[in-house]
């Protein structure tokens, strides 16, 4: 069977149309896929480590600050006092932010040792103002760097690098799934964009072929009654 120009027209368009439907279907469910991977980069593996970092910045903190009061003069201990206190309150208020971050059985489990080692390093250190106010540096610095307060500390320190490597590997991860997916839809889009190219093509040339056999078909009966001597007057009076 034998399609005519029109048929082979609107069938080209159609299959045209077809494949952009595709690609833009394609198009969308990888966007949708992107979204995905930077909603999870931006909603929790990014504030995992930003609140990890701060927590190990102030625990760090906590300790310098337990030296200052340890080492300030007696007219400096009020202040000393305050900026242990404030630390203080950052860090339980850092800790009790992250729950709703985890993301993971050893995320929980690192967040859980770090508490509790937070927890435990204050109570193993709670005499350490006493004796820094009754003038004991020796004591307060022993108590600080040796003993079960040190080893608390030692451990805390640990966990917390191990945390944050877990969580910052966590976002490379994410971006690295990003990058890809993002990647393999510009592939894949390029290979159905030209796809379509070549289909467009395809069809602007069946099309083609098939019109100029149709006008060599007319030339070839207009050349054959033009040898017969028929004319157009000819063939209107019949």
């Amino acid at each position: 069977m034998r399609l005519s120009v029109r048929a082979k027209l609107l069938s080209g368009f159609a299959a045209v149309v077809g494949l952009m439907a595709v690609l833009g279907g394609l198009a969308i469910v990888q966007l949708g896929s992107v979204n995905s991977d930077v909603t999870l980069l931006a909603d929790k593996r990014m504030p995992s480590v930003d609140t990890i970092v701060n927590i190990q910045m102030q625990i760090g903190t906590f300790r310098r600050r337990q030296m200052i009061h340890l080492l300030s003069a007696p007219a400096d201990k009020p202040a000393a006092l305050q900026d242990l206190a404030d630390t203080t309150d950052t860090l339980n208020k850092l800790i009790a932010s992250y729950p709703p971050l985890i993301w993971s059985d050893q995320d929980k489990a690192f967040y859980d040792t770090v508490a509790s080692d937070w927890t435990n390093y204050q109570a193993q250190t709670k005499d350490l103002v006493s004796l820094s106010d009754a003038g004991q540096v020796d004591a307060g610095f022993k108590l600080l760097t040796s003993g079960a307060a040190d080893d608390t500390f030692g451990k805390l320190t640990d966990t917390e690098a191990a945390w944050h490597d877990l969580n910052a590997n966590a976002v490379a991860n994410a971006v690295t799934n990003a990058t890809g997916t993002v990647n393999q839809s510009v592939l894949m889009i390029a290979g159905l964009l030209g796809l379509a190219v070549v289909l467009a093509l395809a069809v602007a040339l069946l099309l083609a072929r098939g019109i100029t056999r149709s006008v060599r078909a007319v030339q070839t009966v207009v050349g054959q009654m033009m040898e017969r001597g028929v004319t157009g007057l000819d063939l209107a009076m019949g």
